[in-house]
């Protein structure tokens, strides 16, 4: 069966798929009635039984032309672009979708800029700062949710970037190089470069991935943000408790030795010294309480947010009132965090997310003449390697929302989209801007705030059915313009404490883990048999070859983990390399171990 994720006609598009999934079935089937069935297991056994008989397997189109990805975008989403405001405000139900998930994308945008804006600002020591990151993703996203294909896409400067970016800073440092010339020309090869792929067809290439490909590099980007926000939280404690972090500190030449008595276990004798600094980042002396209000602040941030996600999956008050506290679970938490650590625990300091900044040389073009031509060969080479994360990320992003269970129904627009996503970048290369591309698990959250679901139990088991996805322009455009006001309220926002910040990523991580399949397999793990889910695949599929396929998914997954996580950065720039590799395993590698017809009933949807 052919892969539909990027045929040229609007008709196939009815049911879309992720590239590289066939479409044997959906998991839940409509009745004429409109009510959901499960009849896919029915689906399953006639595809096995036809791969039994026949060496089936799914067909891969990869004829690539020159801009036909690009033209056939455009025709097929052109006819529904004014839909695309229409369906947000078409009812009262999708007006308040519409409010609900504008601020949850705000929240969920602008927290991660502030972030990664003070990540970027100490990696290259000003030159990259958090109104530089806002700046990035007012203009990317508002100009993206006007000509993208795709409006659920969400553009964000990511964990992997910021990584880039303190490498190309030491090689520019290392070297010698202007930094800014450098990054620039760096950012315009990667977009030389996506424009490339974009109108010779390249993305489908990605018809060769599968959906357990990208839900492993989606597991994997939760895991990033879950390390990011442990790691800070264990520098606090180092920070405010332990007398290591202050040894190092001692022998900063911009601090100096007092009188504070602090103690470290082993040691036989006491070591008096206390710290004073002109930065009020850094402690000036051991407080406990700081740090423990930092843990409370972010387990109460995760705490507060998933309740309110998952309330609607309860049966207090009535469906309205559930259906609102889960809309607005990420604002409610950040807000109640934020005024619990900068106002109630005034006394105790917790830490300033950032200090704003006056800069009037924000929007001075690059000059790329300060860089030499053995400068700009090792950018190109490094452009390309950039391209490449790009590449993966946009279209594994567009794939998981336009997966078949969310129901689109205009169509998709990966070459269109990547093309815009090209430009909006050279705007920012030239400026010496973060760069910014499509975001997990930002994206698939989007689709799932302006979703409609009906919740069913069989077997005491509960499930979540898609009944209406409202794919509207109108919430992105709304909150990067709350977004871009936001730099007129930096001193306020600043208030917002940092474990607040580092809160919000576990956050994102946990929720984008509600309906990720891997992530169910590997609770298959440690769970009685007789109390396995219903799943279609699970009584067809051989529990052993089951498992088999979830531990090659954690291998690959744990590979991931090995490089992305890796102190050695130079190895890290070979990052896309690797997540490029995660589909000729999948697709040359896999099946010799695992029947075809397994695959198929596993991950063929």
């Amino acid at each position: 069966m052919e892969n539909t994720a990027f045929q040229n006609n609007e008709a196939t598009h009815r049911d879309q798929s992720v590239p590289g999934q066939n479409s044997i079935a959906t998991e839940e089937t409509e009745k004429p009635n409109g009510t959901q069935h499960g009849t896919v297991e029915a689906a399953f056994e006639i595809a096995i039984e036809a791969a039994d008989n026949s060496d089936w397997t799914p067909e891969v189109n990869v004829k690539c032309g020159f801009m036909k990805g690009i033209l056939s975008d455009l025709r097929r989403r052109i006819p529904h672009y004014w839909s695309d405001y229409k369906d947000g405000v078409g009812d009262r139900k999708s007006i308040q979708k519409t409010i609900s998930c504008s601020f949850f994308l705000y929240f969920a945008c602008i927290l991660p800029c502030i972030a990664f804006g003070v990540l970027n600002s100490d990696n290259t020591r000003g030159v990259l700062t958090v109104e530089k990151v806002i700046y990035s993703q007012v203009f990317g996203g508002l100009v993206f949710a006007v000509f993208g294909g795709t409006p659920h896409i969400v553009l964000l400067t990511t964990a992997p970037l910021a990584l880039y970016t303190n490498i190309i800073f030491s090689l520019s440092v290392e070297y010698e190089l202007n930094f800014q010339a450098f990054f620039g020309c760096i950012g315009l090869f990667n977009c030389m470069f996506l424009v490339i792929f974009s109108i010779l067809d390249l993305s489908k290439l990605m018809q060769f991935s599968r959906r357990s490909s990208e839900e492993v590099f989606a597991l994997f980007i939760s895991i990033a943000f879950s390390i990011d926000a442990f790691k800070n939280c264990a520098k606090s404690r180092l920070r405010y408790i332990y007398f290591l972090y202050f040894l190092w500190l001692k022998i900063n030449e911009n601090y100096y030795c007092d009188e504070s008595l602090i103690s470290m276990k082993n040691l036989t004798s006491q070591v008096n010294f206390s710290l004073a600094s002109s930065d009020l980042s850094e402690p000036s002396r051991c407080a406990k309480e700081i740090s423990l209000l930092y843990l409370l602040l972010l387990l109460g941030t995760v705490w507060l947010g998933v309740s309110l996600f998952t309330f609607k999956n309860t049966s207090y008050l009535n469906v309205t009132v559930r259906e609102l506290m889960s809309d607005y679970s990420l604002p409610v938490a950040v807000i109640v965090m934020s005024f619990i650590g900068s106002f109630l625990f005034r006394k105790v300091e917790v830490l300033k997310s950032f200090q704003p900044t006056n800069d009037e040389t924000f929007f001075t073009w690059v000059d790329l003449t300060r860089l030499p031509w053995g400068g700009v060969l090792a950018a190109c080479g490094l452009g390309f390697c950039l391209s490449l994360l790009f590449f993966m990320d946009q279209n594994i992003s567009a794939a998981l929302v336009n997966a078949p269970h969310n129901r689109l129904k205009k169509g998709s627009a990966y070459h269109w989209d990547l093309f815009v996503i090209a430009a909006i970048n050279v705007v920012l290369s030239m400026l010496c801007f973060p760069l910014v591309h499509a975001a997990l698990p930002h994206s698939p959250l989007h689709v799932v705030a302006l979703t409609d679901v009906e919740i069913k139990e069989e077997n005491g088991h509960v499930y979540h059915c898609v009944v209406k996805v409202r794919e509207t322009r109108i919430t992105s455009i709304v909150s990067h313009t709350l977004i871009g006001l936001s730099l007129l309220i930096l001193s306020i926002l600043a208030y917002i404490p940092t474990p607040v910040l580092y809160g919000l990523f576990l956050y994102v991580a946990i929720t984008s883990l509600f309906g990720n399949q891997i992530f169910e397999r590997i609770q298959l793990f440690f769970t009685e048999k007789a109390a396995y889910p219903p799943r279609p695949y699970i009584s067809i599929v051989p529990h052993k070859k089951l498992h088999m396929f979830t531990g090659l998914q954690l291998v690959q997954l744990a590979v991931l983990c090995i490089v992305g996580f890796t102190p050695y950065p130079y190895l890290k720039m070979f990052f896309p390399v690797f997540i490029f590799f995660l589909i000729p395993i999948r697709h040359k590698l896999i099946p010799k171990v695992i029947e075809q017809k397994y695959l198929n009933a596993l991950d063929g949807l």
